[in-house]
């Protein structure tokens, strides 16, 4: 079993007030705690919960939209989903990285980078994570989604950096490929998201199927 808070713990491990997870609590967004004698208790899940809602009201969104996209069961990924859409498509593509991404619970990264050292720093330099010039670090909002829902069913934080840098070393390896022999205008960036995309379901596919052989 994973880390559990109090709601006292939890507002200090994630920055917020007491009375903010509680109007989370009322609108939907945050899961009712599991109870044991008087005391409610939080855990990773209720962590993610708020990862994603806060990414949501740092850029902009009103809780009432929040709320209304939760109670539609909407899951994590498809949230994100919908928030790295919206950012992409109001952003310049010289800010959208940054712009769309979630910080990183500096726990987790703690725990990945004990359970499997080196890792963080090489998921920055394969460009999978991001360091700000605060030292903070962010990533993807969707890969911080399907993280949060992977580690929920039990996955090491260790192996999941692992698998990061994986995948970095094989999009770096394609990346290398198409700047020897490209299949479109690299400075296209209409062109560029498609092949990206393209790449991406390609290596999807292929991974379902190795994995279920």
């Amino acid at each position: 079993m994973g880390r559990e808070y109090t709601i006292e713990e939890l507002a200090e491990a994630t920055g917020l007030t007491e009375r903010t997870l509680r109007l989370y609590r009322t609108k939907g967004l945050l899961d009712a705690p599991t109870v044991r004698g008087r005391t409610g208790y939080y855990d990773q899940r209720h962590m993610a919960q708020l990862r994603m809602v806060k990414a949501f009201v740092d850029h902009g969104f009103p809780l009432a939209l929040i709320s209304s996209l939760a109670s539609r069961d909407l899951v994590q990924v498809e949230i994100a989903r919908l928030l790295r859409a919206i950012v992409e498509r109001e952003t310049p593509a010289s800010g959208r990285r940054l712009d769309s991404a979630v910080t990183i619970d500096p726990m987790m990264i703690s725990v990945m980078d004990r359970q499997r050292p080196g890792s963080l720093e090489e998921l920055v330099t394969l460009g999978v994570m991001i360091r700000d010039e605060a030292g903070n670090v962010h990533a993807d909002a969707v890969l911080v989604a399907l993280v949060n829902a992977l580690y929920l069913h039990d996955a090491r934080a260790g192996s999941l950096g692992g698998l990061g840098v994986t995948a970095g070393r094989l999009a770096h390896e394609f990346a290398d490929g198409q700047r020897q022999d490209p299949v479109i205008d690299l400075a296209n960036e209409d062109a560029l998201r498609l092949l990206v995309e393209l790449a991406t379901s390609a290596f999807r596919e292929a991974l379902s199927h190795a994995l279920r052989r």
